[in-house]
């Protein structure tokens, strides 16, 4: 038996016990650091990390521990008020999951932690122990949390000073003294031990990460956004004027930006536009996400009204060859953005992602998306008859896109289909648009909205043939020449060129345009 597996062997029994382990003796403060680094090294519990510790900095610098660093499964507190108050959230926040699977019609009460992970299996709930040697622990308040939160999970590590009715003796070489027959002797660890166990290693340069080859043990808690972003870099055209939206009214309003603050309804914005991020409560959310956070955030935000676990495997995992490890990835992933989401928005009492009867879906309560604003506006765009109307719907969704691709430079293959319809849609508004603009004889604003559609495609032969026809209709033929030319090195850059029909056009333009030319017919609607 490795010793990390004795280690948590020791810790499990010693917590079936009771749930608050008392340890005294020469051999105490070894056995303490030995059970902490067993808790922090214990096998996942399916992907969830089997026990999480709560200690304060004070207690670390007693077990000679100083140095280690706070991680996902160590919280170090201020104090150990603090660190009590912090058992208190859990407590509470548990107590409010087994609530919500009482409400639920037909299931029964959960009464141990590990009903409580059957029934909410996405939720993260791993064992909680307080570690101190603080005497003022063994007092009242942790008697009473542990009394309320041991079903739940809840467990506590006291290194004593001295030996007294209820505490563990433990001999320097961890031999314990009438401790009946369940537990006979602990291992110890000295603290440079501890510290080498519990101390990140090094991967060597070039080795392949859990992550890369689509594991999901806690290396694959990477952090995202991307990194090093730049976006695909705009057409050289003629710079356009900037866009004034247009009211019903005929008024011509001061330019209204895109909403990228959350409301203070939806703490929680999801950028899609560009590359994807998390903006919470309007500072962007980059630490502590995993790798496929963001990328589930996405797949669900394309999927409004839900999907199934079976689904979201099968599209974001399709080489995933054990079920249930790629389930429990999932479960994962959806806890650690609940967790995540809570304490960045101070909303305990959430889900932020729901579990539904279609499957788990984005609350849109809470969170908001800038795809969401930008189908709402091509639908209305699409539905009306009045062309006023059809253009501030269509240029509100284009200034929502902040002139960026859906979901640029990602390389999720399930997106794809989704990025063509949502850019089809988008090109296609901009046609009409910039069409009812240039019949209305405003061509400033119809170059402004070509130009952000060469951004979604540059090579959209029949947005550069708009332009033609626009700048030939200002009689600007160095811009009509400039706007040819640039067709001409985009095609080259996908090994092709120009069609017939646009260099006939460009021919014909070039010569003196027909009036027809000048004010093309206007789609129907």
């Amino acid at each position: 038996m490795s010793g990390s597996d004795r280690g948590s062997r020791d810790l499990a029994t010693a917590l079936s016990r009771t749930e608050c382990v008392r340890l005294a003796g020469p051999g105490a403060q070894g056995a303490a650091r030995a059970l902490l680094t067993a808790a922090l090294l214990a096998p996942a519990d399916g992907d969830h990390p089997l026990y999480r510790v709560v200690t304060t900095q004070t207690d670390l610098d007693a077990l000679d521990l100083a140095g280690l660093d706070p991680r996902p499964d160590l919280i170090i507190t201020a104090s150990l008020a603090t660190a009590l108050r912090h058992l208190s959230g859990e407590v509470l926040h548990r107590s409010w999951l087994t609530s919500c699977v009482a409400n639920t019609a037909g299931a029964a009460l959960p009464r141990t932690v590990q009903e409580l992970r059957a029934a909410l299996p996405e939720e993260q709930l791993p064992g909680i122990v307080l570690l101190t040697t603080e005497p003022q622990a063994a007092g009242p308040a942790l008697a009473a949390l542990l009394s309320h939160g041991a079903a739940y999970g809840l467990g506590a590590i006291l290194v004593a000073d001295h030996v007294r009715p209820g505490v563990i003796e433990v001999a320097a070489d961890g031999t314990v003294t009438a401790a009946g027959d369940a537990l006979h002797r602990f291992r110890t660890l000295t603290a440079p031990a501890a510290k080498a166990l519990l101390q990140p290693r090094p991967v060597p340069a070039g080795a392949p990460t859990e992550a890369d080859q689509g594991g999901t043990g806690r290396d694959s808690e990477i952090t995202y956004p991307l990194t090093a972003y730049s976006p695909a870099p705009p057409p050289a055209l003629p710079a356009p004027p900037p866009r004034r939206p247009v009211l019903a009214s005929g008024s011509v309003p001061a330019e209204q930006p895109a909403r990228d603050e959350p409301s203070a309804e939806r703490p929680v914005y999801l950028h899609l536009f560009g590359p994807p991020r998390l903006v919470v409560q309007g500072s962007p959310l980059s630490q502590g996400l995993r790798a496929r956070a963001v990328e589930l955030m996405a797949y669900l935000a394309v999927h409004p009204d839900g999907a199934r676990t079976g689904t979201i495997i099968a599209d974001l995992l399709p080489d995933a060859e054990d079920e249930t490890r790629a389930k429990n990835l999932i479960y994962t992933v959806i806890g650690s953005l609940r967790d995540l989401l809570r304490t960045a928005t101070g909303q305990s009492r959430t889900w932020f992602i729901e579990r539904t009867t279609n499957g788990y879906k984005l609350d849109d309560t809470l969170i908001d998306v800038d795809l969401w604003q930008i189908r709402a506006a091509l639908t209305t765009a699409a539905t009306t008859p009045d062309a006023v109307r059809r253009c501030t719907a269509v240029t509100t969704a284009l200034a929502r896109t902040g002139a960026r691709r859906f979901l640029d430079q990602v390389t999720w293959e399930w997106a794809d289909s989704h990025v063509l319809t949502v850019h089809h849609r988008l090109l296609d508004a901009s046609r009409r648009l910039a069409t009812d603009l240039a019949a209305r004889g405003d061509t400033d604003q119809a170059l402004a909205v070509l130009h952000d559609a060469l951004v979604i495609d540059p090579y959209a032969e029949d947005l550069y043939q708009q332009l033609l026809r626009i700048h030939a209709a200002r009689g600007d033929q160095p811009a009509l020449h400039r706007v040819y030319e640039l067709l001409r090195t985009r095609l080259e850059e996908i090994t092709t060129r120009p069609s017939r029909a646009s260099v006939d056009l460009y021919t014909h333009l070039m010569r003196g345009p027909h009036p027809a030319d000048r004010h093309p017919p206007r789609p129907r609607p």
